[in-house]
């Protein structure tokens, strides 16, 4: 039974992770690219249509590969840290007993705490994707030490 509890929490987080990355990037796009070079866009809306005029609509989607690699086990950890420690919480309890909202704060804690270990890399790499130019090629040694 906790071996079909891991996999389901790790298959849920896994989807539910890369499914909010493809709905959020090209706003996570858009967002990096304001804040890198606030003087050369007018707004959300002008950085939007020069980025699709420029680069098609493929450009909203720059950069989604590090975070799909990175935050699918991120949330995958995220979810399975979750579920372990909601199991674990609940059998110290007794097995009647339901666990009070500070017991599922906590669990939560550990979750996130855990999860800093895989996010903060990837949140650089892809910070250094999205401000790159159109034309440079990029490789993993300029996505890290440029």
């Amino acid at each position: 039974m906790a071996w079909v509890d891991v996999v389901r929490d790790l298959t849920a987080g896994t989807v539910g992770g890369c499914a909010g990355i493809v709905a959020g990037q090209p706003l996570d796009t858009i967002k990096v690219r304001l804040q890198a070079r606030p003087d050369q866009f007018k707004g959300i809306v002008d950085c939007a249509s020069r980025t699709v005029r420029g680069e098609g609509v493929r450009g909203l989607f720059k950069g989604i590969i590090p975070p799909l690699v990175g935050n699918a086990p991120l949330n995958a950890l995220l979810f399975a840290v979750n579920g372990w420690a909601l199991r674990t919480a609940s059998s110290l309890r007794g097995s009647g007993d339901q666990l009070s909202y500070l017991d599922r704060y906590l669990c939560g804690c550990v979750a996130g705490f855990t999860s800093c270990l895989v996010m903060c890399p990837t949140e650089l790499i892809l910070s250094l994707i999205h401000i790159s130019e159109p034309t440079r090629l990029l490789s993993i040694s300029y996505a890290v030490f440029c």
